[in-house]
């Protein structure tokens, strides 16, 4: 039987909730600011990667980290796990395109379709959706907010807060 679990990390913007299961992984991650719903965070449980805590710790301390946990993608449409599949191919400190991770991922003039991929995203940071940006150069929409796309694009350019 699955126990989901949640667990929160303090780093500098405030605290980041994680709801997991140790069986398949990390589902859901709120960014600071957007505290889950009542009946949202199952029962506290101690996390199963440890080291996930520090890494988040050390990225909003602006260190580059690469987030390589298990993630539970069940429910995730075949196209959905290819586009974030390549979301995850971006490097701390770049961005892509839209139009360019639909390209990649085997739809060309899929741009819009990648949007509403990025805007279910239930892992932000761990899967880097604030990293896919507009061609035109400007952000585009976060689910925790435009704000929040643009400080994590900042941290990332210049490691400061």
């Amino acid at each position: 039987m699955l126990t989901p679990l949640s667990y929160y990390v303090e780093v500098p913007p405030g605290r980041i909730y994680l709801c997991f299961t140790r069986e398949y992984g990390i589902y859901r991650l709120f960014l600071p600011g957007s505290k889950p719903a009542l009946g949202e965070l199952p029962e506290p449980g101690e996390l199963s990667w440890p080291e996930l805590e520090d890494d988040l710790k050390k990225y909003f301390g602006g260190t580059s980290v690469e987030f390589r946990y298990p993630l539970d993608l069940s429910g995730w449409s075949t196209f959905a796990r290819k586009v974030m599949g390549e979301v995850l191919r971006i490097s701390h400190g770049s961005t892509r395109s839209y139009g360019e991770v639909a390209s990649r991922a085997g739809v060309p003039g899929g741009a819009r379709a990648v949007g509403r991929v990025m805007a279910g995203n239930p892992v932000p940071l761990l899967i880097p959706c604030h990293r896919v940006i507009r061609s035109d150069g400007s952000p585009g929409g976060f689910t925790s907010g435009a704000s929040w796309k643009e400080y994590l694009l900042n941290l990332e350019k210049t490691g400061r807060l």
